[in-house]
């Protein structure tokens, strides 16, 4: 596998052309799941606000929305690697996507371990770390997303049903080039849901009224790029470990 193989411009308009060169089918594919996630989030907030809501259920509900996240990634890698296209709930309860949404957690842990360790740090107001000052975690939190990276492939495989162990065999060369691209995609989608929420304060404040009916409009549009953010991301994923393997 070389690091030379993977071009972080060709990844990135390969995975933005997944979506749009065919958007309409993929708002349609999205639909059913971005309704259910909109009325999940809407229905939590109302318990919360009636104070109903236990840690429980809101673990349940993020724990749903992961499942459902899961699903798309494995679609999709699906769609990209096997040509073969499939809904977004065919894997939902599987032991596959049980899998899949564990390795994700395991991922992402590894990639934000610097942020738990400054955030448990400053709860026991402690400021500094074998004499460095607690804010240096944040440069060693890209670091630890490089790494993290470094094993997304598994991701894939698990979607494919190969083996994989979790070891350093399964370590990339293109951890830092993948960082780059998810980077990008994230600034991509971070404009839009940034205009969303700005939106959605004005019309708190000048039309306080009126909000409660017009927030679930703004939840299902925020989670729908959301969505179209997880689309691209999954499709990078599938991309670069489509390079790298040719």
């Amino acid at each position: 596998m070389k690091n030379s193989t993977l071009a972080v411009n060709e990844i990135l308009i390969k995975s933005f052309q997944f979506i749009f060169t065919n958007l309409a089918s993929r708002l349609k594919d999205g639909f059913l799941l971005v309704i259910l996630i909109t009325i999940s989030f809407n229905i939590l907030n109302a318990l919360m606000a009636n104070a109903l809501a236990t840690n429980f259920t809101i673990l349940l509900f993020i724990f749903f929305s992961m499942l459902l996240m899961s699903s798309i990634g494995i679609s999709v890698h699906k769609e990209i690697l096997s040509n073969y296209k499939q809904s977004f709930f065919s894997e939902f309860l599987s032991l596959k996507n049980i899998k899949y949404f564990i390795n994700i957690f395991l991922i992402t842990l590894v990639a934000i371990f610097p942020l738990l360790l400054h955030f448990l740090l400053k709860i026991s107001n402690k400021i500094e770390i074998l004499g460095l000052n607690i804010s240096y975690l944040f440069i060693l939190w890209i670091f630890t997303c490089i790494l993290s990276l470094k094993f997304i492939f598994i991701l894939p495989k698990i979607a494919l049903d190969y083996d994989f162990k979790y070891s350093f065999s399964e370590l990339n060369t293109v951890g830092a080039k993948l960082f780059v691209i998810f980077f990008i995609i994230t600034i991509f989608f971070f404009i839009p849901s940034v205009i969303i929420l700005s939106l959605q304060i004005a019309l708190l404040n000048s039309y306080s009224q009126i909000y409660v009916f017009v927030k679930p409009i703004f939840d299902f549009i925020s989670f729908y790029i959301s969505y179209l953010n997880y689309l691209v991301v999954f499709a990078a994923i599938s991309f670069a470990y489509k390079k790298t393997k040719n």
